[in-house]
């Protein structure tokens, strides 16, 4: 027989659920209506977002609370303004998608989880001593993230380390002491200028993102450059431990002439190659041993290429293969000609790669070619 006490406990529970379900259905109907305004935590996001941007400020219209595209709750800052610190405007944004902690919430503190950008302005500049500055603003904009120039007699060891060091700057706002788990811009225009080179190239929908996933962060941008000499699509991928002991570069470019990329000191013997690249390589960087990896693969498409004083007709071709540091070769396991109707089997090695690229003193090697079967 059920007790007095037991079926009152169970009216209170369900009573309980009831009111929870009617609320919660009143709470969706609102946001159906339209977003509601959320102005007493406006002065809490914009110091979170500040904090995201080493201490910087940022300043937003309004935040509020809405349904998002699949239907689930988000906030939403409106009018977003990245600022110089002297009441200037350096780059606006129209909105921020944000996500909140949850545990920090229910002892009603507001602190950021994720935050997703859309538009304002991106800036990347290599600087004539080698360092590179970038800014969430345009160009000229002081940098957030600074990567300092390589020494003079730096090791290769020691080059790998300065990196890993640069990439620790780079994911402080979702790095083991960052509160994000994500910070992402998308839409947004992009500068890229290289003093040392010369070059200069602009990007109109550009996509930057960097995101802690456990124990592994990355980052990952994506932007179809134009410059002088073409356009040039490519995506950019970076994956370290928190730790930042290692880490994998990956870079890809799609139908992209050479020259609108590199310049032609950069491009070296292959400056006069004027055909459609299609590339993904990836290198490994370890704090210890230096650089690890160094693989990738390439497509060649029709077009010319000026060597020794004529003009050759390409048909195209593909090739993969991989650099050995330790001994200077370039490895080569696959390659067609021809325009792939021309296969060669076996592996290629050639030796003394770096001479061909950077004059140095003459080897007591003479650089040679092995083919291997």
């Amino acid at each position: 027989m059920i007790r007095r006490s037991t079926l009152i406990a169970v009216e209170i529970l369900l009573g309980l659920v009831a009111a929870l379900a009617i609320g919660v259905g009143i709470a969706w109907w609102r946001l159906s209506q339209g977003p509601i305004d959320l102005g007493f935590i406006r002065q809490q996001v914009q110091s979170e977002l500040s904090a995201a941007r080493s201490g910087r400020p940022v300043g937003l219209e309004r935040a509020e609370l809405g349904l998002s595209a699949r239907g689930g709750l988000e906030i939403r800052a409106i009018g977003i303004t990245i600022e110089d610190g002297r009441g200037g405007v350096l780059s606006r944004s129209d909105e921020a998608r944000l996500e909140l902690a949850v545990l920090p919430l229910l002892i009603g503190r507001v602190q950021l989880a994720r935050a997703d950008f859309d538009g304002g302005e991106l800036s990347i500049a290599r600087k004539l001593n080698g360092a590179v500055h970038i800014a969430f603003g345009p160009e000229g904009t002081p940098a957030d993230i600074i990567i300092p120039p390589p020494p003079l007699g730096e090791t290769l060891e020691e080059r790998v380390g300065r990196m890993l060091d640069g990439l620790e700057a780079t994911f402080r706002p979702v790095g083991a002491g960052g509160g994000l788990r994500g910070l992402s811009v998308h839409n947004a225009n992009l500068v890229v200028v290289d003093d040392a080179g010369g070059g200069r190239w602009t990007a109109q929908g550009a996509n930057l993102e960097l995101a802690r996933r456990g124990r592994t962060l990355e980052l990952s941008a994506d932007a179809r450059l134009e410059g002088d000499q073409g356009a040039a699509p490519a995506n950019f991928r970076v994956t370290t431990d928190t730790r930042f002991q290692s880490a994998v570069i990956e870079f890809g470019a799609e139908n992209v002439y050479p020259r609108a990329v590199f310049s032609e000191a950069a491009l070296g013997p292959f400056s006069g190659l004027n055909a459609p690249l299609t590339t993904q390589i990836s290198i490994g960087l370890d704090r210890r041993t230096g650089v690890n990896r160094f693989e990738g693969e390439a497509t060649i498409g029709r077009g010319q290429a000026d060597m020794g004083g004529g003009r050759f007709d390409l048909a195209g071709g593909s090739l993969r293969g991989r650099y050995d540091i330790d001994s200077d070769e370039l490895i080569i396991d696959q390659l067609a000609l021809n325009g792939a109707r021309t296969r060669v089997g076996g592996e290629i090695r050639l030796r003394d790669v770096s001479a061909i690229f950077a004059p140095r003193p003459i080897s007591k090697r003479p650089s040679t070619s092995r083919y291997h079967r």
